[in-house]
Order: structure tokens, then sequence, then C-alpha cells
């Protein structure tokens, strides 16, 4: 991981990007699969629904039938109990009832009677051991039996039973009928109109599947490993008849006992919540994919770009370095001739005294170079720290002397120096205050007419903060536009009236940086065309500089 993030663009988009696709990729992966969870159980539920409507169909089909048995059983040839007449009777109804085929069988579970040809030859039928013989018996109440081989019939058939009464009210026998699930009574059951519906009895016997019952299948296994306790619900795993991955929707008939079935495949049912699933999941997968890509292929432009804008950066920092190292060489290297010149300067002017001005022009020229090469080198040093050479500095005859020097070489202009007392006495970097003064001189002698007058005054005020040194430099040249004035500072900016005047527009900011550093301030005002007025506050005892924000100056030049 860069260590330098502002140098590596691509990467910290990278590091911000790929967990938000990677967040959202997984939140829609989570909805994507609530969406499926909320589809299986809405699917499950409408098979719970369809198999509890087919339990209902299967109600009213065996209400209706016992209803039938119910009337029959109220018939007279039925309470006088003699078998001759309840055979009459029930072979004269059997064509105007729905019932498939009516039996009467006596108190001791014997066949007696039978619509539509009465008792076979022989020994009479048993059906003392059929449950639904025994639960009437037993119960005196309507009773629904297993799904059984018929005996007479050899069908697959579903007895049930009502109780008959003597007139003295002393139960006589069971009226039962049947209906067959392998011929048209099992249409009559319409349940629901559902696919896929299988039936299980009390005995957890396969009554209804997929076809014709040939042999009962046994269930029971089915049901315990299906877990099937309560009256409805969902079942998931293998079918009733062994298939693998089905789901099972099942409901208990009310009447009958039986437990109903809606038995389909788990593709069939989750068809089309898997294809949307599988639909969101290539969506969300293309999304992350393109997502990534587009990173990946962004990244790569931004580092490109970070790469080309480091090289250009360290190339440039390279140019910074070798240029302040040339300037301190070149400050060094011509420093020194100027300190030997400025030496036998003085020793000539001492020796030829006053009356020849040339060592003493020779010295203060020296002087100027030396203060010119301080102020390239503090440029050279940008933002870092530059540590002043505090002394006690007089600034009335340093300010007397720099006059001196411009009226030699301004022999047409006026200057004037004005002072409250005789002495200005701070803690100052002598060569640098030297510096700012000369700079405020010459900007005023280079942007006024050359017989103006150029003033300079100084003073000193008491302030809370202690005593401060205030040094104004005023000329009567071509102003400052009030737009720009604001300005005047920036490095290299220089004024819109400035003219055929050449300049590099780093004065002014070498001044303010002077100041700043001493604990200073600096203002300027004055107007277009009506002079200017630079003041200067410098504290006499030493403070912290003033903060302000980094301005880097670099030395341009062609």
């Amino acid at each position: 991981m860069p260590a330098n993030w502002g140098r590596h663009p691509g990467w910290l988009i990278g590091f911000v990007a790929y967990p938000l696709i990677a967040i959202v990729t997984v939140g829609a992966l989570a909805i994507a699969f609530q969406g499926f969870a909320r589809a299986r159980e809405s699917a499950d539920q409408e098979l719970e629904t369809q198999a509890i409507a087919a339990a209902r169909d299967a109600d009213r089909f065996v209400s209706g039938r016992l209803d039938a048995l119910g009337a029959i059983s109220q018939s007279l040839a039925l309470q006088f109990g003699r078998v001759q007449d309840i055979q009459t009777y029930l072979d004269r109804i059997a064509t105007t009832t729905t019932l498939d085929q009516t039996s009467w069988i006596d108190r001791q579970g014997f066949l007696r009677a039978r619509s539509g040809g009465g008792v076979p030859d022989g020994a009479p039928l048993s059906f003392s051991d059929r449950d639904f013989v025994q639960n009437v018996l037993a119960s005196q109440r309507p009773a629904i039996g297993n799904a059984v081989i018929g005996r007479v019939q050899p069908t697959l058939t579903v007895p049930m039973g009502y109780p008959t009464f003597t007139r003295d009210g002393v139960l006589s026998g069971v009226l039962g009928t049947g209906f067959r699930l392998d011929g048209s009574d099992a249409g009559q059951i319409q349940f629901g109109g559902v696919s896929g519906l299988r039936v299980l009895d009390r005995s957890n016997h396969l009554i209804i599947g997929d076809g014709p019952i040939t042999t009962l299948l046994d269930a029971a296994q089915w049901r315990t490993d299906a877990g099937i306790e309560r009256s409805t619900g969902v079942t998931h795993g293998a079918g009733v008849r062994g298939e693998t991955n089905h789901v099972v929707g099942y409901a208990t008939s009310a009447q009958t006992g039986w437990l109903v079935l809606v038995d389909r495949s788990a593709d069939v049912v989750y068809g089309k919540a898997n294809s949307v699933l599988r639909l969101e999941i290539i969506g969300i997968t293309m999304f992350s994919v393109f997502a990534a890509a587009g990173v990946a292929w962004g990244m790569f432009w931004l580092e490109r770009d970070a790469a080309r804008v480091n090289a250009a950066e360290l190339a440039a920092e390279n140019s910074r370095r070798l240029r302040n190292e040339l300037i301190a060489a070149l400050g060094h290297d011509l420093g020194n001739p100027l300190t030997i010149i400025r030496g036998h300067a003085g020793l000539l002017r001492r020796k030829l005294g006053t009356e020849n001005s040339s060592p003493m022009e020779i010295e203060q020229s020296a002087r100027r170079m030396q203060r010119m090469i301080q102020g390239l080198m503090d440029l050279s040093t940008g933002d870092a720290a530059v540590e002043l050479s505090r002394d006690e500095v007089d600034l009335v005859p340093l300010a007397q002397m720099l006059l001196d020097e411009r009226r030699l070489l301004e022999r047409a202009r006026e200057f004037e120096l004005e002072c409250d007392a005789e002495h200005l006495i701070g803690q100052w970097d002598r060569m640098r205050v030297e510096r700012v003064i000369d700079n405020l001189l010459s900007n005023a002698v280079k942007y006024s007419p050359p017989e103006s007058l150029v003033s300079m005054r100084l003073s000193h005020e008491r302030r809370a903060q202690g005593e401060v040194a205030i040094v104004e430099v005023l000329d009567r040249g071509i102003g400052i536009p009030e737009g720009e004035r604001n300005r005047v500072f920036d490095a290299f900016f220089r004024g819109s009236n400035t003219g055929t005047q050449t300049g590099s527009g780093l004065g002014l900011a070498s001044v303010r940086r002077v100041v700043e550093q001493h604990g200073g301030s600096i203002e300027i005002s004055g107007r277009e065309g009506g002079g200017t007025a630079v003041r200067i506050q410098l504290p006499l005892e030493a403070r912290p500089a003033v903060e302000r924000e980094p301005q880097q100056i670099v030395a341009t030049g062609t």
C-alpha cells in the first residue's frame, strides 16, 4: 500500500471503490436471496392452500354420500327389519339414488341384502371384520372405512356405513355403501382441480395417485420421515412414491381422516423463483465485474497521469535544488570578492579623505551588491525557515546611509528623511532590514518622475505588545490601481500601470517576508497617479515570526 496516497490517486480510488463494490454486491445478493426465500414461501403457501381446498372437496363429497345413506335408513322397510322387504326396497331405489351400491348388514356382521342383485347364493358373507362395520356398531354413528379391494367386485373402494334402528330404537344393523376410487366415483371428487394430487387413508395407504391403484402402497414410513404432525403444512424432500427433491403440501380431511397431498417436483414449484434468482445473480455478477473493471481502468489512467505528474514534480524539485545549490555557490563565490572590494574601498576612503567620493561610491555599491546577493539567497530557500542574525541596529543612521547611497546614484532627485528622535534602536537582522528599506527606496525611485521627491519617515509608537519602529516611504509616482492593491505582495505580480519599467515582481514579496520574519507588518496605500505610501512596523524587541500560508517563490528567467 503506497505510503503517500496523494501521489497515488488511482490506489486511493481503488481503496474506496472496491470495498463499495463489494458492499453493494453483497447487499444486492442478500436482497436477491431474500426475494427468493419469499417466493419459495409463497409457493409453499400455495401448495398448502391447494391441499386444504382438496380436503374440503373430499369432505363435501363424503358428506353428501352419508346424507343419502341417512335418508335411506329412515325407510319403513329398514325399521321393521324384514330382510325380504329390505331387499325389495334397496332394488327399487337403486335406479333413483346416486349411490353406487347399497347393502344392509345385520348386527352379527352378515350381508343380508344388496341392491342390484341381492345376496350371492350360499353362506352369507361376513363383514364383521370390516372397520367401518365395527365402528358403526360400536358407536351407533356413521363411519368411513379404510379403502379395500372389494370382495364382491374386486375394485378399490372406500366403504362407509350408517346405523339402522327398529321402530323401537334398537340398533338393527348397518346400511353400507362405498365409492370406487378407480371408477367414475373418483372423478366426482374434484379435489380443487389441482395437479399432483395424492391421498393417504387413515391407515397411511396410498389410495389416490397418478394412476389406477392395484395394490395398497403403505406410506407410513414416508409420513414418519416427512415429520407430518400437524393437520396442514408443507414438507420438503422425498415424494410419497420415493421421488427425490419434491415439495409436498398436505391437509387432513375432517370427515374421512384422509391426508390429502399436493406432491410436486421442487423444480416445478420453485421454477419461476429459481429463474428470477439466476437472472438476478447474473445481473449482479455482471455489475460487479464491469464495475471492478471500470475502477481498474480508472486506476490505470490515474496512476499513469499521477506518474507523469510525479515525474514532473520530481524534475521541478531537482531543478529547484540545483538552482538553490547554484545560487548558494554563487553567493559564496561572489561574497568573498565583494568583501575584499569593500575592505580596500574603506582603506582608500580613509586615506584619500572625503574630498574624493570614488572610494565611498565603490564601498556603497559593494554593500548594495551584497544586499542583492543576500536577497537572492533568501529567495532560493523558498518557504524554508530563515535564521535571522539579530543584533542591535539603529535605524536612523542606517536610513541616512541608504539615502546617501541613493543620492549618489540619483543626483537630480531630492530625498528627505524625517525622524522624531536621534536614535531608533531595535533587535533586527541588519543586512535584511537594509535590503527592505533599499528595496522600498528602489521602487519609489523607479516608479516616480526623475526629479520628484522621495520621503522617508522614521517614528516609534508604544503598543500593548511593546514598542514598535515605523518606517514610511512615500513617493509621488504612478501609484497603484485600487483593484490591485491586495495583490502587490504576491510573488511575480506586477501592476498593470508599470509600462515599460522592468522588474521581476519579487521585491515586495521579499520585503513582506523579511518584515513578518521579524514579527512585524507591512501595508501599502495610494491611488493610481497619486503616488504610493508604504508603511512598515518593526517591533523593537525580538518577536516570533508572523504565521502565513506558505508561498513558494521560484525565480524564473529566459
